[in-house]
C-alpha cells in the first residue's frame, strides 16, 4: 500500500511543525517511513533503519530525529508494537527535551497515556488525561488521543454521558479532519454504549460509520477498537439490513 493511501495520522499534522530549514534527509524519512509503517507495511522497517543515530547530530537534526521516534512510536501502538513503540517514545523524549522541543513532547505523552492504558496501567490515569487535555487545549492532534483515553476510561465507570462527550471530542464526526485511527477507535467505543441499553440499531449505525472509514482508508491494522465492539446480536440485526457502503 503506498503511502498516499494512508489517512491523516498525527505525524500528518506534526508536519506542519517542522521548521522550514529542518534537515530534509531525517525529516523526509522519518515521514516517508512512519507513513507506511501506521498502515502495517513491513517494507517500513527497512526505510526506519536509514534514520541516523543521535550522536553528532547538530540541534535541527536531533529536533527531527525526535520528532521521527515519537511519530514512530504513536504509529508502532495502533499496530500492536507496543514494546517497540515504548522504547521509541523513550528515545524521542529523551532528545525532544535536550533540544527543547514541547510539542514533540507533547506528542510523547499522549501516546503514553494511551499505551498505559493498553497495558492496564491504569493508575492516576485519569488525573493525568484531565492535566493533558488542559495543557494542549487548543491541539486537536494531541487532546484527540487524550479525549479517547478518557472515553474508555468514563465507558468502564459505566459513565455513559462523559464517555460520549469524549468520544465526541476526539473529532469522529469529522474525518475529514480528525485523526483517522483515533476517530475509528472512538466510533467502536461508541458502539458499546447503545448495546449496554439494548438499542441495537443504533450500536449498528455507529458500527456501519466506522466500518465506512476502514473500507475507505482500506488500513485493516486500524480495526482493532472497532471490530471487536459489536457483538453477535449487533451482527445479526445488521444483516437484515443494507450494510454500508
Amino acid at each position: 500500500m503506498s503511502s498516499r493511501q494512508c489517512a491523516r495520522t498525527r505525524a500528518d499534522h506534526a508536519a506542519g511543525t517542522a521548521t522550514a530549514s529542518a534537515p530534509a534527509s531525517v525529516s523526509a524519512r522519518q515521514t516517508s517511513g512512519n507513513r507506511r509503517l501506521i498502515c502495517a507495511d513491513p517494507e517500513s522497517w527497512s526505510r526506519i533503519e536509514l534514520l541516523p543515530a543521535s550522536f553528532g547530530l547538530d540541534v535541527e537534526e536531533a529536533r527531527e530525529l525526535a520528532r521521527a521516534h515519537c511519530n514512530l512510536a504513536d504509529s508502532c501502538s495502533w499496530i500492536g508494537h507496543y514494546e517497540r513503540a515504548r522504547e521509541y517514545l523513550r528515545t524521542g523524549t529523551s532528545l525532544a527535551t535536550q533540544v527543547g522541543a514541547p510539542y514533540v513532547v507533547g506528542t510523547a505523552e499522549t501516546t503514553r497515556i494511551r499505551l498505559d492504558w493498553l497495558g492496564g496501567d491504569w493508575t492516576g490515569l485519569e488525573e493525568r488525561a484531565e492535566r493533558l487535555v488542559q495543557t494542549y487545549a487548543h491541539l486537536l492532534p494531541l487532546t484527540c488521543e487524550v479525549h479517547l483515553v478518557r472515553g474508555w476510561l468514563a465507558t468502564a465507570h459505566g459513565d455513559w454521558d462523559l464517555a460520549e462527550t469524549c468520544f465526541h471530542a476526539t473529532g469522529m464526526a469529522r474525518p475529514d479532519s480528525a485523526i483517522i485511527p483515533v476517530a475509528i477507535a472512538a466510533i467502536g467505543g461508541m458502539v458499546t454504549m447503545p448495546l449496554s441499553r439494548g438499542d441495537v440499531d443504533a450500536a449498528c449505525t455507529y458500527a456501519d460509520r466506522g466500518a465506512i472509514l476502514l473500507r475507505a482508508k482500506r488500513i485493516w491494522a486500524w480495526a482493532g477498537e472497532l471490530a471487536p465492539r459489536p457483538s453477535r446480536r449487533t451482527w445479526r440485526a445488521g444483516a437484515s439490513r443494507t450494510p454500508a457502503p
